[in-house]
Parts: C-alpha cells; structure tokens; sequence
C-alpha cells in the first residue's frame, strides 16, 4: 500500500477518534472524502516488484496504490 494512502487512513481514523465518534457505536453512514493526484509509488517501487504482485494479487497491488482508492481500504484475501 502507498505509504501516503495508510497515513491518510490512519489519520481519518485518528480524526474520528478526537471527535468522540464510535464507528461502532455510531447509527448512521461515516464517509471518508479526499482528493489526490497520481503518484509514482506504484510504478517505481510495487510494479517492479514481481514477489509482492504475486503475493498480495494484481488488482489489490492496483487498488492499494491508485489515486481512485485512496479513501477506500485495502481488499484482504
């Protein structure tokens, strides 16, 4: 996963955290919205990479460093 995208995941859950909100707990829907860029993560350091490609599949290697999921978790087999 792209480092920026688990900081950015760690500190909405950190947000969520101050503001006293229990996902758990919590009746409604809680969204996380953000907006980025493409980056090189990807390419230059997890495409080249065939052990990890093979390791966590393709697509959550894709999904896990794509700008389109950047508020979305990484898929666990």
């Amino acid at each position: 996963m792209d480092p920026q995208h688990r900081v950015f995941l760690e500190l909405a859950w950190e947000a969520l955290e101050d503001a006293a909100c229990d996902p758990s707990r919590f009746a409604g829907l809680i969204g996380v919205f953000a907006g980025m860029s493409n980056n090189t993560y990807y390419p230059f350091f997890v495409r080249p990479r065939r052990d990890l490609m093979e390791a966590v599949g393709v697509v959550n290697a894709v999904i896990a460093n794509e700008k389109d999921f950047l508020t979305r978790a990484p898929l666990t087999s």
